[in-house]
């Protein structure tokens, strides 16, 4: 879903900036924000959602597939700020990215201690992260 939706996001976001009306800043901040806050919301439905499978799947695909904002938010920021230096940026940002990207499982499972009922109050506290 992210793949899909990355090209039209990543085409309206040029076609803002080459527009005229808004500045690089606001269209980074604003596609920025729709790849944070819909994966956040998609969170909070899906640990509202109650067993309710096809809730829990749209509210997945749909949490995920808002991610796409980030290519044309904050991915995309380092080159635009040090176009020289975007490797190392971008080399210093994935490594954090990728380290919380195996140690929240582990938390994860410490916290619920294998329990599923256990899930809700961390998706609750990732969408108010």
């Amino acid at each position: 879903m992210v793949f899909v939706l990355s090209f039209p996001l990543g085409w309206l976001a040029e076609k803002m900036i080459n527009s005229g009306r808004f500045s690089v800043t606001f269209v980074r901040k604003v596609f920025n924000s729709i790849g944070m806050f819909g994966p956040a919301a998609g969170l909070l439905v899906l640990g509202l959602s109650r067993c309710d499978t096809a809730l829990a799947v749209t509210a997945l695909t749909l949490g995920v597939g808002c991610n796409a904002g980030v290519f044309t938010g904050f991915v995309i920021t380092p080159t635009d700020i040090a176009p020289r230096f975007t490797g190392s940026i971008c080399g210093i940002a994935l490594t954090v990215a990728n380290v919380m990207g195996f140690t929240t499982p582990l938390v994860t499972g410490f916290i619920t201690d294998g329990n599923v009922k256990g899930i809700k109050p961390i998706f609750i506290s990732l969408f108010l992260k």
